[in-house]
């Protein structure tokens, strides 16, 4: 068979995706599985101020599937938009105390998954897993630039 990069990594994509989002790790919070349970926790643990461009970036998520993602969390409770006080035009995203009552939960079920999906590999083959990862990722930043 041949060795396709973009094939596997569309796979393991898929599968992380499944795995995450299954009841055994994120049990009955369905309206934060996968994006939305990690978008919620990097709000909750970096503590700042945040755009709705920002996390775009940092998901690496088009704008439009960010805006679904955002409007789905804002009403099912997760999240504010808060006018930015000095650019009324721009929406700080804000999590609620409801959001933050979940954090617990959320943050233990990705650790439980980070842990049974590096479980057997050794700080040097993940170390060599990042690198990979990181020059995969800058070549494609150089085909959509």
């Amino acid at each position: 068979m041949e060795k396709r990069v973009g094939l596997q990594l569309k796979k393991i994509s898929c599968e992380v995706n499944r795995v995450v989002n299954s009841e055994a790790y994120v049990g009955k919070v369905d309206e934060l599985t996968g994006t939305r349970g990690y978008i919620l926790g990097y709000l909750i643990k970096h503590e700042g101020t945040y755009y709705q461009k920002d996390l775009e970036k940092i998901f690496s998520v088009r704008r439009s599937t960010m805006t679904e993602i955002l409007n789905l969390m804002e009403k099912k409770g997760f999240i504010v938009r808060v006018p930015d006080e000095t650019d009324k035009r721009l929406k700080r995203i804000v999590p609620t105390e409801e959001a933050k009552r979940y954090d617990k939960k959320i943050r233990e079920a990705f650790d439980r998954f980070e842990n049974d999906l590096t479980d057997g590999l050794s700080d040097e083959e993940l170390d060599a897993f990042f690198a990979v990862l990181t020059k995969l990722g800058n070549n494609l930043n150089k085909m959509i630039d």
